[in-house]
């Protein structure tokens, strides 16, 4: 407002004003201090006309006023952005603060990314929180030939492990090897030349449970058990003499 006020109102709108009075009076140059009351009046409205003219809607006495009004909104806008820009730091702040606590919990209590899969046939038996895998075989073979004096392992998952010693120390048999620390059951029915077999029993934690068939052979079903998985082994065992030949199939049920 003061801005057009001053655009408009110059000194030549103020001569032009007085020149107008000086016209009025007949052309007859008077000083300030010679007008008359009546005179002075007349200056006043020809003067208003003008300012009216030229500046329609404002007044001089208002001028003040809206330049101060002016600067005032100016100073709002401004104090308001300046308070939008930093609520939007605060706020940013507070989530980079947040994000380490991930909702009041550590970072190690989430599941990271899974880093690799398990390729087929195998399964995934375990995952870390780190996104690490441990993989197994649903279904796996066993298929073991070893010489007379040879003894071969086979590690099954779950901490089982299956070895067969052929005519090692005067023993051909099967050993069922639990690796872990806490306890598997073992269930097994299965025939040999003699008789058919059903029974079960405990194994500790570093402990096993052995099948001999010295001279014989053995064919059947062995279940073994834990908290955490059951495997179904189906299990074929000749004394060759020369060599022992072991063949199954292990089947994996997690969970």
């Amino acid at each position: 407002m003061k801005k057009a006020l001053r655009s408009k109102l110059t000194y030549a709108n103020v001569m032009s004003t007085i020149a107008v009075f000086f016209l009025v009076a007949g052309g007859t140059a008077l000083a300030a201090s010679a007008l008359s009351g009546k005179q002075k009046k007349q200056v006043g409205k020809i003067a208003t006309k003008v300012f009216n003219a030229r500046i329609s809607g404002a007044t001089v006495s208002h001028a003040g006023s809206a330049d101060t009004a002016a600067k005032a909104n100016e100073a709002t806008k401004a104090n308001t952005a300046a308070k939008a820009t930093e609520a939007t730091r605060a706020d940013s702040a507070t989530k980079a603060a947040d994000a380490e606590k991930l909702g009041g919990r550590t970072p190690a209590e989430y599941q990271r990314k899974l880093k690799a899969g398990c390729a087929p046939p195998t399964s995934i038996a375990g995952l870390s929180n780190e996104g690490d895998v441990t993989c197994t075989s649903p279904v796996q073979a066993i298929r073991m030939t070893p010489a007379a004096v040879e003894d071969i392992a086979q590690n099954l998952g779950n901490q089982l492990q299956f070895q067969t010693v052929c005519h090692d120390g005067g023993s051909v048999s099967v050993h069922f090897q639990n690796l872990s620390s806490n306890p598997a059951t073992l269930n097994w029915f299965y025939g040999d030349n003699a008789a058919a077999h059903a029974s079960g029993s405990n194994i500790a934690g570093g402990d096993e449970q052995e099948f001999s068939f010295l001279g014989n052979r053995i064919e059947g079903q062995f279940v073994y058990s834990t908290p955490s998985s059951v495997m179904t082994i189906n299990l074929h065992a000749f004394d060759g003499t020369t060599f022992c030949e072991v063949r199954g199939t292990v089947e994996t049920a997690n969970g």
